[in-house]
């Protein structure tokens, strides 16, 4: 008998575990699993059943959302839009005019990461280096892509309009703020 109680705690506890670790985009297809487990002391079977546990979208998506005028473009860069006067490149958060010479600002993109200077480690956050012993600040860094044959450069990954080759990410320019 407690053999057959240690077998069904056993088949439990593996079911729950197996349950856990199904991908998330397999729950939907996944049937309900059931299992008959009898027991020698009684002639009725019991049937224990297992459903995979369900996650919602908001579980699935591990970035925050980010402020208005910015979006993710690449892995931990984020591209964000500006305006700037074409005459004194005075950069401003909102369309209008510039203050000094009352000129249209021009509606530009910028894509950035923060970048730890010692180690290279990448992140989309502002903060201190993880890796780092002395957890120094993370720098803010231009991210552009470019084509090594055409030298053509964006500030989106993608392919290159002339040569149609794939854009590599660069970031060796620190923003000063």
């Amino acid at each position: 008998m407690k053999k057959n109680i240690k077998c069904l705690a056993f088949l439990l506890i593996t079911a729950g575990l197996f349950s856990q670790t199904l991908n998330p985009k397999d729950v939907k297809n996944t049937p309900i699993k059931k299992f008959e487990v009898k027991s020698s002391s009684s002639t009725a079977s019991t049937i224990v059943t297992s459903a995979p546990v369900t996650t919602s979208k908001a579980d699935s998506s591990s970035f925050p959302p980010l402020p208005a005028g910015q979006k993710r473009i690449d892995i931990n860069v984020i591209q964000e839009e500006y305006y700037e006067c074409p005459k004194c490149k005075r950069q401003y958060g909102k369309a209008g005019k510039c203050l000094l010479h009352s000129i249209v600002l021009v509606k530009k993109t910028r894509s950035f990461t923060f970048k730890c200077k010692l180690c290279g480690y990448i992140s989309e956050k502002e903060g201190k280096c993880p890796s780092c012993k002395d957890n120094p600040v993370l720098k803010k860094f231009q991210v552009t892509y470019q084509d090594i044959g055409c030298s053509e450069v964006s500030s989106e990954p993608g392919k290159c309009p002339k040569c149609k080759q794939d854009l590599k990410r660069i970031i060796n320019v620190e923003i000063k703020k």
